[in-house]
């Protein structure tokens, strides 16, 4: 609420859209939050009340982004798997938790102490330690066997492309998104009434769910544009990099890590199912990893081509 812009009368339509993207690790689709450029946005006039003045507001965002105020909130101790990790048991976000004065670090289910004790989670304390440690060792594991990974390649690879169907669906999302947007203008400009906005919108947006569950539901993700020997090739230099960068890597780099290889896991006391996916970087980056972060934001895509996923199962 305290960087939500409308509060001082501000009201912009189309800000963001949701992008669904195919997390080839996962099988499945996700949505992905989107800022859209600012010559999209729409800025509605009067549709909501001036609450708090724009210099007050700007007070509090400067606060807000004070560097010595965000050094004092940052946590006292170090959970590279915060926002990475659910739990295996209802999958909900499992959470950094301390005992004893911080002696003992654990991670723990959010609902296993959030809401009413009858919707409460089972599931049990997992040692903060321990659970790292096996999710460390399964990535060593796996980026020590190339093989691995490639066979995944070759299996998404021959894929059957999904038909002429998607792309028909895209064209027709992008004109109810275009009659959407006029539908905006033409209301703001006091040429449309209220009640035939409410209608038409009410219209355009069913048939667009339609349409985008329609697509969502399309059984196979397009053929992934990978030469396969030149994976091949490159593959065991590639993890051989990241291998190394990983038995070294702590704290903030393993946090840097973590993402470059997309990890996600769920986990229990007894297992963890670990997710992620390879970048190919170039030989030039191989030695310093932060030029994944820096230099090629597009690599931390789940949707980039040239990730390669991989999944795997442990015990603890």
């Amino acid at each position: 609420m305290l960087l939500n812009e409308t509060y001082t009368g501000r009201t912009i339509y189309r800000r963001t859209r949701a992008d669904k993207v195919r997390d080839v690790a996962r099988n499945k689709w996700r949505r992905r939050m989107v800022v859209r450029d600012e010559s999209e946005w729409i800025e509605v006039e009067g549709a909501t009340p001036l609450i708090v003045s724009l210099a007050l507001f700007e007070r509090v965002r400067v606060r807000l982004a004070d560097p010595a105020r965000k050094e004092r909130a940052r946590p006292s101790h170090e959970y590279p798997l915060r926002g990475r990790l659910r739990c295996l048991i209802c999958g909900a976000a499992m959470v950094g938790q301390t005992l004893s004065q911080g002696r003992y670090q654990y991670y723990r289910c959010r609902r296993s102490y959030a809401g009413s004790k009858a919707d409460r989670c089972k599931s049990p304390y997992v040692r903060k330690e321990a659970l790292e440690t096996a999710i460390r060792e399964a990535l060593v594991e796996v980026l020590a066997d190339p093989h691995r990974i490639l066979d995944e390649a070759r299996r998404l690879s021959m894929a059957i492309p999904a038909d002429s169907r998607r792309g028909a669906l895209d064209h027709e999302i992008g004109e109810l998104e275009a009659r959407q947007r006029r539908l905006v203008k033409l209301f703001t400009a006091n040429d449309l009434p209220e009640e035939m906005l409410r209608e038409e919108s009410r219209t355009l947006s069913e048939r667009r769910s339609r349409l985008e569950s329609e697509r969502m539901l399309l059984p196979m993700v397009d053929r992934p544009a990978w030469d396969l020997k030149a994976l091949e090739s490159r593959m065991p230099s590639v993890l051989a990099a990241i291998q190394a960068w990983l038995v070294k890597a702590d704290g903030d780099d393993l946090d840097l890590l973590l993402r470059a290889v997309d990890v996600s896991a769920k986990a229990s006391r007894e297992r963890v199912e670990i997710s992620g996916s390879v970048p190919m970087i170039d030989s030039s980056d191989y030695a310093n990893l932060v030029t994944i972060e820096r230099t090629s934001a597009s690599l931390f895509r789940s949707d980039e081509t040239m990730r390669v996923p991989f999944a795997v199962l442990i015990a603890i």
